[in-house]
């Protein structure tokens, strides 16, 4: 994707300031078993053949790259290669962020997140997600770093830049002005809101294993943040579907 053209003044004044912690996107991933030879391959992840002499008595590990468009047209797609299953960025922090997701996705999907048909990272495959990247602390040098983490997940690109706007993201990076504060949502905002987010009620539902006490405290956290209470139509619905 080009970039647009920008003055030396722009772009100096670009470079100074702070990567936004946020960002909203399509997000790809693709796996593959890989070996680590130093300097081939991207960053040492080279993928593994059998039948290659040179791998032979090798580690074998699954690596795993990310790419990410973002929904704002002028931003670039950008790659995060060569993650390793084994390594803290993804037990850490990549793979419980997924995790957390795993109702959603399911629901998205329209599979049971508890069937063995349901693998988390191919059905969350070229879904829209809210990223953030988290500060860490490299456990040999001390140093930290950022490592992408995902948010929140959402069906299609239209949901996902519903989400974004909510919070002023596409406006602040268009604009390059900071939105201090979301304008209040209609009653026609709210009732979009519940439709993209009823598909998601069951299956916390059943996570909550149908206790309604459990369920309650759910409904008043993210994603639903309220949206929905014990006496909604569309809980009700799915408490006691008959």
């Amino acid at each position: 994707m080009p970039f647009a053209q920008h003055s030396d003044r722009e772009l100096f004044d670009e470079a100074m300031k702070d990567r936004p912690s946020i960002g909203w996107g399509k997000v790809t991933m693709h796996g593959y078993r890989a070996v680590y030879i130093k300097d081939q391959g991207v960053r040492g992840r080279v993928p593994y053949n059998s039948e290659d002499p040179n791998q032979k008595g090798l580690r074998v590990n699954i690596a795993i790259d990310f790419v990410i468009t973002p929904i704002d047209a002028t931003k670039p797609v950008f790659s995060i290669l060569g993650v390793w299953n084994w390594a803290s960025d993804f037990q850490d922090v990549i793979k419980p962020s997924m995790q957390n997701l795993a109702a959603k996705i399911a629901a998205i999907r329209g599979i049971e997140a508890d069937s063995p048909n349901f693998v988390l990272l191919a059905d969350g495959n070229e879904l829209w997600y809210r990223y953030e990247w988290v500060k860490v602390v490299n456990k040999k040098t001390g140093l930290p770093y950022r490592v992408i983490c995902f948010r929140d997940v959402y069906p299609n690109e239209a949901v996902c830049k519903e989400a974004a706007k909510k919070e002023g993201a596409i406006a602040a990076e268009a604009l390059n002005t900071a939105l201090p504060f979301p304008s209040e949502p209609t009653a026609a905002d709210l009732d979009v809101q519940r439709d993209a987010l009823k598909a998601f009620l069951e299956p916390y539902w059943k996570q909550a294993n149908r206790d309604q006490k459990v369920f309650a405290e759910m409904l008043t956290k993210p994603p639903f943040n309220g949206l929905f209470t014990l006496g909604s139509d569309e809980v009700k619905s799915v408490m006691t579907p008959f």
